[in-house]
């Protein structure tokens, strides 16, 4: 009698242990389903804010070039430090794509002779 007592409970805490793994089997599989789709939103807004940043970096670029090429042409002295600082800029306006008036103007300055051209 003790045996079979012995077997039936041990089946049922076997029964039990089975259940409990099945359940908790499907949370596991649940959690990583919503871990890779949370990983997946997180790296599609990652691309969007680094194409959004370099958006605004470009434009204050242009905004930067289009003041110091207004103030060159107008005449207004510039140090060293600002002319070489706008070539860096104009560089990497340029790296990121920017391809306009910008470059017009830049050019147009330097057949005049009111810019340098450079390599730097």
């Amino acid at each position: 009698m003790e045996a079979i007592c012995c077997a039936v409970i041990t089946g049922i805490f076997g029964l039990i242990t089975v259940v409990i793994n099945k359940n908790t089997n499907k949370k596991v599989d649940k959690i990583e389903d919503v871990k890779a789709e949370i990983l997946e939103q997180v790296k599609k807004n990652r691309e969007e804010n680094k194409k959004e940043i370099s958006n605004h970096i470009l434009e204050n670029d242009k905004t930067y070039l289009t003041d110091f090429l207004s103030d060159v042409e107008s005449g207004e002295p510039k140090k060293e430090m600002q002319i070489r600082r706008a070539y860096e800029i104009k560089r990497e306006y340029n790296e990121k794509g920017g391809d306009s008036y910008v470059d017009d103007k830049w050019n147009e300055l330097i057949r005049r002779g009111l810019l340098k051209e450079r390599r730097t």
